[in-house]
């Protein structure tokens, strides 16, 4: 199915970007809340040498975090495909590290579909990408979603908030369409354009092992369509 076409309305729409939640001593660790568990997706990124793809989480849980996208531009848990190549120049500048596909857009530094992280201690700002220190920024390619999937390692209620922006501006796009699925279902979705942000916040209780994702489609094209992606996830009370 294709995502945007049928799941956000837009016409002549090629998909673009998905993003995806122990027995645990969760009370001495860093990445709890009041003591539960929490997880977020820039604190968890882990960079070189210590990239991994799927990576764990900051507890030690494996797996629970996935760089992924659809070749075949599908909205379909069984069309993703993990991204394999690593790099830790993006625009040429050390410390913008990323994973990411075979697609050239500005330069062989530039790569897409590509998920990556600001771990230079600064913002950075390239081709008009305004990126901050710590964030996680996504890029699609035409036709081909990127997709950062969570794997819960845990069953219970779960409290997910997050938040999409396009880092692009002044931006020469038509803006990206965006979706939260849980699986192949979808629990929020929206759109934006130039320095519009849209964010969510939602509960779902889910058993260990299955996946919560997070979906940045292209409108038209791909041009521009850098997006700044937020998500954090904390267990609730069983």
């Amino acid at each position: 199915m294709n995502l945007a076409r049928c799941r956000f309305g837009y016409l002549a729409v090629m998909p673009a970007v998905v993003l995806l939640v122990g027995g645990m001593t969760a009370a001495m660790s860093p990445a709890t809340g009041h003591g539960r568990p929490r997880w977020d997706v820039a604190a968890d990124f882990r960079t070189a040498p210590d990239q991994a793809n799927p990576s764990p989480d900051r507890m030690g849980h494996q797996g629970v975090w996935s760089y992924l996208f659809s070749p075949s531009g599908k909205q379909n848990p069984a069309a993703y495909r993990l991204l394999r190549a690593f790099d830790t120049d993006k625009f040429e500048v050390p410390g913008l590290e990323s994973w990411w596909g075979r697609n050239v857009s500005t330069s062989q530094d530039d790569l897409l579909p590509a998920v990556g992280i600001n771990a230079t201690g600064h913002e950075v700002t390239r081709f008009h990408v305004h990126w901050p220190a710590g964030a996680v920024l996504v890029h699609p390619w035409s036709g081909q979603p990127v997709v950062i999937r969570w794997r819960s390692p845990v069953s219970g209620n779960i409290f997910v908030t997050g938040a999409v922006a396009l880092a692009q501006h002044p931006n020469c796009g038509t803006g990206i369409a965006w979706a939260v699925d849980l699986g192949a279902r979808t629990l929020r979705h929206g759109a934006i354009t130039h320095r519009q942000r849209q964010g969510w916040s939602l509960r779902v209780h889910l058993k260990s092992g299955k996946s919560l994702y997070v979906v940045v489609a292209p409108r038209i094209g791909f041009a521009c369509d850098s997006t700044l992606v937020s998500l954090t996830i904390t267990r609730g009370k069983q």
